[in-house]
Parts: structure tokens; C-alpha cells; sequence
């Protein structure tokens, strides 16, 4: 062959393989994939031939198109006219002048100079619960749903493109974000304020869009959940790290029902994959320091779900699914963390309606799971707002249990004290743990009846002994007190001064808990490894019982109630009867202290964390 033929086959192998690549980077993500002919239609032609149907995403391979990643996260899912596509091109802006900016400042300052506007009236616009919309009435629940979407679908619409920080976004290179922890009032040391920086950047750090493969946001299609690299991202957050904190204390899961049935089969469903999204997104805005109300990416997740969550509820054959029970039992959790008694109220009204319409708990299935959640649920709503539970059903004796799951609020022929070094405790502690046990039985005897008046003399001279021997017991405040290095000698002993003050006057735990006491017990309690709280969950459940009344409406809140619900579901694993009989018991003790005394249930939302807080497991 002349060289003459050989240039021209050269030449047009040459054009034809870019071809290739020209057709192969503009054709859609799934014709990608699969290595299919993509028309380069909106939808394709091949994509609209699939079953189960796809979506149809065109996304250029190259990412020097792309000027950053809020217009790539952006660009498949508004119009050119969207205000979000407006809020994209600020942010573009912004960065552009903090790039060629000479003094240094961040790119936020002149990105929420130009945002303001936008933002002036975004605090007020969260009015979730219509007054024209009765919350305990149950038929109006999906008027309640239909409220909370069309109110937050405004807010998404036109306040979606935050800056990155909003989008999970982290800078590990940018010299302002370290100068931001300088200036934070609430790290003042410099190893602690280094040590704050990189805990963060190890819990909430997400890449950029940009480093993301498209096989990243492929298995979205399977879940039913909208491919872009943000959602991927949180569902990974949820199953790694959030997942893991739902039924064990610190983390290290063992094997068990949750774990091994209930998350796969709720990864498959649509509705509950987005709202594990958005719980994740919950737990990263606070991780930010923002309140999960004010963030649009969780108002939108939210408002995703609740779209979602409506149109099974409008389906005969799916509203009482046990996917729909599901989604509720999450949104009042999450809700319960970060909204207020109404909007809990609410959910709550709707799960009685549709557990109603299964004919009780008893029909739910799935082993027996759904059941506890509900009742789970059901305890934590009723010990937050001092209220009687919405689900009633008969509590079975626990029985034989463990010795490590022995808790003062069960009846138990095994005393602390004699069990000593198995729950490896000091002898203080165990006696004053059997001495509110003797209490509080005595207590539990005489709820729903009647006192004759040498009953209230008698428990009132017992609770105030057993409270003058507690007293009398060691502080553990000197330096030489044996007992100052003791953190579960000194969280059970506040607690049990907590119990002894409420039975002796007659008040709830809220107002017998002061502030101090709040205090004194919170920084106690965490001085102890989740490790070794996981190995005495009975008592540890004794102490945040109580303590979680009077945090309700304090910063402390959200975290006691976490660490309530994880607890509480730990022990129900096995041992279903115990927790079932401590948290029972608690409810007839709050029912036995405000009886003759007329209180109001706590309509307060409770305040953001003004802190991340660290701890040891």
C-alpha cells in the first residue's frame, strides 16, 4: 500500500474514533452504561422502552464544562428560567470574585450580600401547622401532608442553591474555613479548636460532584431514587454511619433484625430510601451548625417524601402498608429531634388511624419488628411530652433476664449488690440502685388507686429515708474522695437524688431536675465510654430517664433523646419484656406524680445544638 493509502486509512480511523467519543460523551447515563445507541433524545428512544422505567440524564464526561458544582448538581433537574438556576449563577459569581479576590475574603460574604434578599423572610416562612388543619383529628392527616408539601415547596423553589456548605460540600484546601473555627466562641483552646476541625471534616466531609463516577449514582435507578451524586452520597452516610447508632450504643452492631431484614428491605422501597436520605441530611445541616428547618436541601428531601408519602396514602392498596407505617415511624422520630409537639401530634394521630384500619398491632408481621417500633415509638413521644401512651396493650412480667439488663424500674430476685463484680460496679452504687428499686415498687403498687392515709405516710417516711441515706452517701467532688474518678457512681447517684426529690414532693421529673443537677449529671454521664454504657444498658437507661424530662426544651435534647431511643431499642432486642416493663414503668410513675396536679404538655421546639459534641465508644 502507497504511503499516500495509508495516510488517507490513518486519517479516517482517526475521525472515526472520535466520533465515537463524541457520540459516547453525549449520549445518556444508562445508554452509557449499558453501551447502547442513544438517540440523544429527551428522553432517548431506548429509554423509554425500558422496564421498569429510568430516568433519561444526559451528563457531559467532560468536567472543564462544568464551572462548579452546584450548576452539576443542578443542571439535570431544573430549567434555564428556574430560580435555582438564578441561585447557581450567584454562587458561580461569587466564587469567581473570591478566586480573583485580593484581600482575602471568603466567597460566603459576597455570596450572601447578593442572596440576601432571598433569604430576608426564609425564617418565617417554616409555619408547618395550619390552624385551619385539626392535628388530632386522624381523617385530616393527608390534609396535614398536603399543608407541610405546599408550604415547603415554595421555599425549595426558590431558596434551593444555598452555598456549599448547604449542599454538604467541604474544602479541606481553603485557608477560610480554618480561619472561621479561629473566630468560634465556643472552641477556645487551640488543640481542642484543631481537634473540633478535624472531627468534622471526618463526619461531614462529601467530595465534590466532580469526583464522582457516573456508576456512583447508577444504583439510584434500582432504588427509585433520583440519580445525582448528593442523594448517593447521603444514602451512604445513612447506611454507614447512621444506620449503625440505631440499635447498639456505641455503634459496633451484632447481628440482628434491623440490621439484617429491615434495612435491605427498606433500601428497596422508594419512599423509605428518601427518607433515609433525609434523615441524613438532618444530621449533616446540624453537623454545619444549622438548624435542619432552614436548610433547603432538607426541606427539599422532606418535601420529596411527603409527596411520596401522600400519594401511597391516596392508594387503597398501599395505605396501610407496612412501608407507609414505616415512613411514619421515621418521620415522627425525626421530627421528635428537630420540630415541635404539633407536627408530632400530627404523625402520630395518622399512624393510630392506619394501625386502626390493620385491626391492632397484633396484624403488622414482619416477626414482630413493626409491633415494637410502634410501641418503641409510641413510649419515647408519651416520656418526652408527659402524656399517656396513644397505643395501649397488655405488658408481659420480663422474666428471667440477663443480669446486665437488670434495671431499678423491673422487679428482679438478683440485687445489684450481689452482683458486683459481673456488672463490675462499686458497692455504693449498687446499694443505692436497690434502694430506689424498693422505692419506686413501692410506688408503681399505688398507681390507679386509691391511698388510705397511712399509705401516704408510710411511702412519704420511705421515700424520704431512702432519699436522707442517698444524700449522706459520697459526692465524689473531693480529690481525695475514692469515689471522684467513679462516673457511674456519681450519674446514678443525681439521678437517684432526681426520682427521690419528685416522689418525696409529688412533682415531675422536669421540676425536680434544676438546671445544676441537668448539668452536673451531663457532664458526668459522658465522661463514660458508649462502650461501657452498652455493658449495664439498664441503668443507663435508669439515668437518662431521668434526666430527659427536664431536657426537653434544652440544647441537650436532641442528643438525650437519640441516646434514649438507641438504648432502648438495644435492649429490645433480645429482651423485649424488660424494656417494654422500664419504660411502662416510668410512664406509671410520671402518671402517679402529676395526679391531683393539672400540667401542660410541653408545645416548645426544642433548641439547635450550639456544639458538636465528641464523645469516646
Amino acid at each position: 500500500m502507497s504511503e499516500t493509502m495509508q495516510a488517507c486509512h490513518e486519517r479516517y480511523r482517526s475521525s472515526r474514533a472520535k466520533e465515537g467519543r463524541l457520540k459516547l460523551s453525549t449520549s445518556c447515563t444508562e445508554c452509557h452504561r449499558r453501551k447502547q445507541k442513544c438517540d440523544r433524545k429527551r428522553p432517548c428512544r431506548t429509554c423509554t422502552r425500558r422496564f421498569p422505567q429510568v430516568a433519561c440524564i444526559y451528563r457531559t464526561l467532560d468536567n472543564s464544562s462544568i464551572t462548579s458544582p452546584i450548576e452539576y448538581l443542578l443542571q439535570d433537574r431544573t430549567a434555564s428560567s428556574s430560580p435555582c438556576r438564578e441561585v447557581a449563577k450567584i454562587t458561580c459569581a461569587s466564587e469567581q470574585e473570591a478566586k480573583n479576590s485580593q484581600n482575602g475574603k471568603p466567597a460566603i460574604i459576597s455570596y450572601y450580600r447578593k442572596l440576601g434578599s432571598l433569604y430576608q423572610d426564609f425564617a418565617q416562612s417554616h409555619d408547618l401547622c395550619s390552624n385551619s388543619v385539626d392535628l388530632h383529628d386522624p381523617s385530616t392527616y393527608q390534609q396535614l401532608l398536603t399543608t407541610m408539601v405546599s408550604r415547603m415547596s415554595g421555599i425549595v423553589e426558590g431558596k434551593m442553591g444555598s452555598h456549599e456548605n448547604d449542599l454538604g460540600f467541604f474544602e479541606d484546601s481553603n485557608e477560610n474555613s480554618s480561619r472561621s473555627w479561629d473566630r468560634d466562641p465556643f472552641i477556645r483552646d487551640g488543640s481542642q479548636r484543631m481537634e473540633a476541625r478535624q472531627m468534622l471534616q471526618k463526619v461531614t466531609r462529601c467530595p465534590k460532584p466532580s469526583s464522582f463516577s457516573i456508576t456512583s449514582v447508577d444504583p439510584l435507578h434500582y432504588l427509585g431514587v433520583k440519580p445525582v451524586a448528593q442523594s448517593s452520597e447521603l444514602l451512604q452516610a445513612f447506611v454507614n454511619q447512621v444506620a449503625r447508632y440505631v440499635t447498639s450504643i456505641d455503634g459496633r452492631c451484632q447481628p440482628n433484625y434491623y440490621n439484617d431484614v429491615w434495612v435491605p428491605w427498606s433500601m428497596k422501597s422508594p419512599l423509605l430510601a428518601n427518607l433515609a436520605i433525609f434523615t441524613a441530611s438532618c444530621y449533616q445541616a446540624e453537623a454545619y451548625r444549622r438548624a435542619p428547618k432552614e436548610s433547603p436541601v432538607v426541606l427539599r428531601y422532606k418535601c420529596d417524601a411527603l409527596t411520596q408519602l401522600n400519594g401511597m396514602l391516596s392508594n387503597k392498596d398501599t395505605s396501610t402498608s407496612n412501608e407507609v407505617i414505616g415512613a411514619i415511624i421515621i418521620l415522627i422520630i425525626n421530627e421528635w429531634y428537630w420540630s415541635g409537639y404539633e407536627v408530632v401530634q400530627g404523625h402520630l394521630n395518622g399512624l393510630k388511624e392506619i394501625v386502626r384500619l390493620r385491626v391492632g398491632l397484633g396484624e403488622l408481621g414482619m416477626s414482630g419488628f413493626l409491633r415494637r417500633m410502634i410501641l418503641l415509638t409510641d413510649y419515647q413521644m408519651a416520656i418526652s411530652y408527659k402524656q399517656e401512651p396513644t397505643f395501649p396493650h397488655n405488658v408481659e412480667r420480663p422474666g428471667i433476664h440477663p443480669v446486665h439488663m437488670n434495671s431499678p424500674f423491673i422487679r428482679s430476685r438478683d440485687k445489684f449488690s450481689k452482683h458486683i463484680d459481673q456488672l463490675d460496679i462499686r458497692r455504693e452504687t449498687a446499694a443505692l440502685l436497690d434502694d430506689m428499686r424498693s422505692l419506686l415498687l413501692v410506688v408503681l403498687n399505688h398507681v390507679d388507686r386509691e391511698m388510705s392515709l397511712s399509705e401516704k405516710n408510710n411511702l412519704t417516711a420511705a421515700s424520704i429515708a431512702i432519699k436522707d441515706r442517698i444524700f449522706a452517701l459520697p459526692s465524689g467532688t473531693g480529690d481525695s474522695d475514692p469515689l471522684a474518678g467513679d462516673y457511674i457512681y456519681k450519674s446514678c447517684r443525681i439521678a437517684a437524688l432526681i426520682y427521690c426529690k419528685a416522689i418525696v414532693e409529688k412533682v415531675s421529673l422536669s421540676k425536680a431536675c434544676t438546671l445544676w443537677d441537668l448539668d452536673y449529671l451531663w457532664v458526668n454521664m459522658w465522661k463514660i465510654r458508649l462502650a461501657r454504657w452498652k455493658q449495664i444498658p439498664g441503668i443507663f437507661l435508669f439515668v437518662i430517664l431521668a434526666a430527659l424530662p427536664a431536657a426537653q426544651d434544652t440544647a441537650h435534647g436532641r442528643f438525650l433523646k437519640s441516646t434514649l431511643k438507641t438504648t432502648a431499642a438495644h435492649i429490645s432486642i433480645d429482651n423485649w419484656n424488660v424494656v417494654d416493663n422500664c419504660l411502662m414503668a416510668h410512664i406509671k410513675l410520671s402518671r402517679w406524680l402529676r395526679a391531683g396536679a393539672k400540667e401542660v404538655i410541653g408545645r416548645s421546639e426544642p433548641k439547635p445544638l450550639e456544639f458538636v459534641h465528641m464523645y469516646e465508644c
